[in-house]
C-alpha cells in the first residue's frame, strides 16, 4: 500500500466508485477494501492523504504539538496511526523548511581541519613544563645545584619547571632543567637550545631558524632576535603541546624506575629516550632524521597535511542559489553550545552567490562575504503559512492573557471595595496608588520580556 502514489485525482476516481458515482476502479481498490469516512477516502482502515494535500496535513499535524519532529521519526509514526499517501520526501521537504525546527538544529559535523606543510628543519616550538616534586614522588638531590639556577637562595615554591624545544620535521627536542621561571635563568638554556639545533641539525646559522611560543615574560625575545633566531608569538602551539605530553610521560616512567634522584640525569636521560623514539609519521628517530635531507623528510612527514592530504569534506558540496543558514558561534568544541537555545543557526536563510575552493559567499551579517562549508546549513525557504499560523496563535494567546488579567484585577478592585464598604471605611488612595504602580511594573516586565525573549 505504502508504494502506490495518491494523488487527488486517484483518490476522486476511487471515492466516486466506492459512491457508484463512477464506473473506473482504480488498481488499488483491488487489492484493499476501500471505504469513505466523513468525506475521507480509507484503505484497509487506513486514512489516504493524496500528495496535494500532504503539505496543510503535515503541518496540521506537526503544529499540534503531538507528533515527532525528525523525518524518519515522524514517517514511522503516520505508519502506525494508519496514515498512508505521506512519503519520507514529503516529510523532509516540509520539516526543512519550518524556521521554528531549523532554528533548533545540532551542530553538523565539521571537518579536520589539516595542518600547515613543514617542509625544512629549523621550524622550532618551545615552552616551559611545570613540574612538583609531590607528582615526582621525591625531592631530587641536585634541585638547587643546577647550571641553569639563579642565587635566588630564597625560593621555596614546590614547582619547577623544564626548558622543551622541538624541531617540527625531525621531531627532536632539546629539554633543560631550570629551578625558577625568570628570564636570567632562562635565557642561558634558551642560548644553548638554538646552538643545539644549528649544530644537530647541520644548519648555517642562528638566522635558518624560526621559533614560536606562548608571550611569556620569561623569554626574552628581543636577545633572541639579535641572535638571529626570528621568532612569534602564538596562543597555542600545537607542536610543542604534543612534544610536551610526550616528554612528561617518559620523564615520570623513568623517575619510577628508582634508578637515580637527580633531576639533572632524569632530564638527560629523558631527551636520550625521546630522541631515539621512532616517529609514527616518519618512521624513524628524530635523531635520525635530523642526518636526512630536507627532500627525503618533507614528503614523509607531510603525507597528512596540506591541500593533497585526502581529508575530505563531511557535508555535501552547495550549489548557485541554494538557501543555506550560517553557523553564528563557531564550532562546538570551542563555544558553549545549546542546541535548544537557537543561537547556533541564523534564523535568517541566505542565498548560495559563489564558491571559491570549499568556501562560499553569500550576503550574510556582515555583508558579501565567503564562509567555509561547514559554517553553512543546507535549508530551504521558510514556510510562511506556518510562520503566521504560529503568529496568530501567540497574538491570540496574548490577548486572552490580557483579558485574564483584566478581569482578575476587576475582581480583586471589586472585593477590595466591597471591604472597605464591610467595615464601613473609604478604601485608602495609599494602597490604590500602591496597587497601580504593582501593577505598572507587572506590565512593565511584562512587555520587557518579550522585546528581549525571555
Amino acid at each position: 500500500m505504502f508504494r502506490y502514489n495518491f494523488d487527488k485525482k486517484n483518490v476522486d476516481i476511487a471515492k466516486k466508485f466506492l459512491e457508484g458515482k463512477g464506473e473506473t476502479e482504480p488498481s488499488f481498490l483491488k487489492k484493499f477494501k476501500g471505504s469513505i469516512k466523513d468525506g475521507q477516502l480509507y484503505l484497509d482502515d487506513k486514512l489516504v492523504v493524496p500528495r496535494e494535500d500532504g503539505e496543510s496535513y503535515l503541518r496540521k499535524r506537526v503544529l499540534s504539538g503531538r507528533v515527532p519532529l525528525t523525518r524518519d521519526g515522524l514517517y514511522y509514526y503516520l505508519q502506525t496511526t494508519n496514515v498512508v499517501g505521506i512519503s519520507r520526501a514529503q516529510i523532509d521537504k516540509f520539516l526543512k523548511a519550518q524556521n521554528i525546527i531549523r532554528e533548533t538544529d545540532n551542530a553538523q559535523p565539521r571537518t579536520n581541519k589539516t595542518s600547515r606543510r613543514v617542509l625544512k628543519k629549523g621550524i622550532l616550538s618551545f615552552d616551559l613544563i611545570e613540574i612538583n616534586w609531590r607528582d615526582l614522588g621525591f625531592t631530587p638531590t641536585d634541585k638547587g645545584s643546577d647550571e641553569s639556577s639563579d642565587e635566588d637562595t630564597g625560593h621555596t615554591s614546590k614547582s619547577r619547571y623544564i626548558f622543551s624545544c622541538v624541531d617540527a620535521l625531525t621531531g627532536l627536542v632539546f629539554i633543560r632543567f631550570s629551578r625558577t621561571k625568570k628570564r636570567k635563568a632562562i635565557t642561558p638554556i634558551a642560548k644553548m637550545c638554538f646552538k643545539y639545533f644549528v649544530k644537530t641539525l647541520g644548519l648555517e646559522s642562528h638566522a635558518k631558524l624560526f621559533a614560536t611560543s606562548d608571550k611569556g615574560s620569561e623569554f626574552d625575545f628581543a636577545k633572541y632576535k639579535k641572535w638571529g633566531v626570528r621568532t612569534k608569538q602564538l596562543v597555542r602551539a600545537n607542536r610543542i603541546e604534543v612534544a610536551n605530553s610526550h616528554i612528561q610521560r617518559v620523564l615520570f616512567r623513568v623517575s619510577k624506575m628508582g634508578l637515580t634522584k637527580s633531576i639533572k640525569t632524569l632530564v638527560k636521560n629523558t631527551m636520550s629516550i625521546v630522541n631515539r623514539t621512532q616517529s609514527s609519521l616518519t618512521k624513524v628517530a628524530p635523531i635520525q632524521a635530523a642526518k636526512m635531507k630536507n627532500s627525503e623528510l618533507a614528503p614523509l612527514y607531510n603525507k597528512k597535511r596540506g591541500q593533497n592530504s585526502g581529508v575530505k569534506i563531511k557535508s555535501k558540496p552547495l550549489k548557485m542559489g541554494d538557501m543555506v543558514r550560517l553557523n553564528l558561534i563557531g564550532p562546538k568544541k570551542t563555544s558553549f553550545f545549546k542546541a535548544y537555545k537557537s543561537t547556533q543557526w541564523s534564523k535568517r536563510s541566505y542565498e548560495v552567490l559563489a564558491k571559491k575552493a570549499n568556501k562560499y559567499k553569500i550576503n550574510g551579517p556582515k555583508g558579501k562575504k565567503f564562509y567555509h562549508r561547514d559554517d553553512l546549513r543546507l535549508t530551504s525557504k521558510g514556510d510562511k503559512k506556518t510562520t503566521e499560523l504560529i503568529a496568530a496563535r501567540k497574538k491570540d494567546m496574548e490577548e486572552k492573557e490580557e483579558r485574564e488579567v483584566k478581569e482578575i484585577r476587576k475582581k480583586v478592585d471589586k472585593d477590595y471595595l466591597v471591604k472597605a464598604k464591610k467595615f464601613k471605611r473609604a478604601p485608602r488612595k495609599g494602597a490604590i496608588e500602591a496597587m497601580k504602580k504593582y501593577r505598572a511594573m507587572a506590565d512593565r516586565e511584562k512587555r520587557r520580556d518579550k522585546t528581549i525573549g525571555s
